[in-house]
């Protein structure tokens, strides 16, 4: 989540075109993007300033930025996860809540979930830490009522966590008919999973569930199809399209970051480029986005997508793009702003990197206005 709106007029083009030149730069290249000032009519000038929280998994901890931030940047806090409690610290993914609470998941190995008091910093002991009897754990998302969904990376299954859960328990499954890569709750307190390999084609959907469903629950609906953009993915690590998901009770829409793949027509992999996909938050079926935003200016182009999130004072979208693999320690990343209209081949309207890690080993991200 982040940014607003592009720039008007000249002097706004002119912005443009040199954020697409800088950007385009990293996107062939690599290179790191000299740090710019803010555009005219961005967050910094029209939005309150919100916080991004950055999950930097080879780090062990979670990085807190300002949503003005641009260029090479540095956090306001870093949360340093320590291993007191005798789980990892391999921050996968970050949700937090309308209290400003900060849920921090671990994924491999005794994978658990940490939740920190709001506003917490260093190394913070956690109010609470809880996991269930699985292992890799890679996605979290929160309802309003506390109730922590966890995806199981490994199998069709998201662990439902009760508000108050506390040390080792057994949490309430909701069963998928695919692998859960991503969570997020719409405004309603409807749980959303980014559905991955489902059935013999592997097509990838999003699935919409009422508040705290468990067991073989059915989703209200759908969302999936070749119209969709979605793409297919074959078995948890396979090859195809990856997707991550956020919905924005600004907008009152849901986005898709789908990491694209070179096409494989035998294993129905259409090739489709790494892209957003906006659908409307009652969409079902095999729909055609409202809007896709995908192209070389965009600075997405040979990238993979970790995370989004929405910006609540604006309602931007931010993702979190990364170079090397899924997972991989010798990756580097760039969040990425685009404005809440954004569509087709657009620049970002601010981006930037961490000016000491480069977002080395990034994973999930999530918004906060605290």
């Amino acid at each position: 989540m982040a940014g607003r709106s592009v720039g008007r007029g000249v002097r706004g083009r002119v912005r443009v075109v040199a954020g697409v030149v800088a950007l385009g730069l990293w996107a062939l290249t690599g290179q790191a993007v000299p740090a710019q000032a803010a555009p005219a009519g961005g967050p910094a000038a029209r939005g309150r300033v919100t916080f991004l929280y950055v999950a930097e998994r080879g780090a062990g901890a979670v990085g807190v930025y300002r949503s003005d931030s641009s260029g090479r940047a540095r956090p306001v806090r870093v949360v340093r996860e320590t291993a007191a409690d005798g789980y990892p610290t391999d921050a996968w993914d970050v949700a937090v809540d309308s209290s400003g609470r900060l849920y921090v998941q671990n994924s491999l190995s005794e994978s658990a979930t940490r939740l920190y008091a709001a506003g917490a910093d260093g190394a913070a002991t956690p109010q609470r830490v809880f996991r269930g009897y699985t292992r890799d754990s890679p996605a979290l998302a929160v309802g309003p009522d506390g109730t922590t969904y966890v995806a199981r990376l490994q199998s069709p299954e998201v662990d439902v966590f009760a508000p108050t859960a506390s040390g080792q328990t057994q949490p309430a499954v909701l069963t998928l008919d695919g692998i859960p890569r991503s969570l997020t709750v719409d405004p309603a307190g409807e749980l959303v999973v980014a559905v991955e390999a489902v059935g013999s084609a592997g097509s990838n959907a999003l699935e919409v569930f009422r508040p705290g469903a468990t067991g073989s629950a059915a989703p209200t609906r759908r969302i999936t199809g070749p119209a969709t953009g979605l793409g297919a993915t074959h078995g948890p690590f396979g090859d195809g399209e990856h997707v991550v998901v956020t919905s924005s009770a600004f907008t009152h829409r849901l986005y898709a970051a789908v990491t694209g793949a070179p096409a494989d027509p035998a294993n129905t992999i259409s090739g489709l480029p790494t892209h957003i996909s906006v659908f409307s938050e009652t969409a079902a079926g095999d729909v055609t986005p409202l809007r896709t935003i995908s192209g070389p200016a965009t600075a997405m182009t040979g990238t993979v997508l970790t995370g989004i999130a929405d910006n609540p004072a604006s309602g931007n979208i931010w993702v979190m793009a990364t170079r090397g693999g899924l997972g991989e320690p010798t990756s580097t990343g760039r969040v990425l702003d685009f404005p809440r209209l954004g569509a087709g081949n657009i620049a970002p309207v601010r981006s930037f990197t961490d000016a000491t890690t480069g977002f080395a080993d990034v994973q999930g991200i999530a918004f906060s206005t605290r």
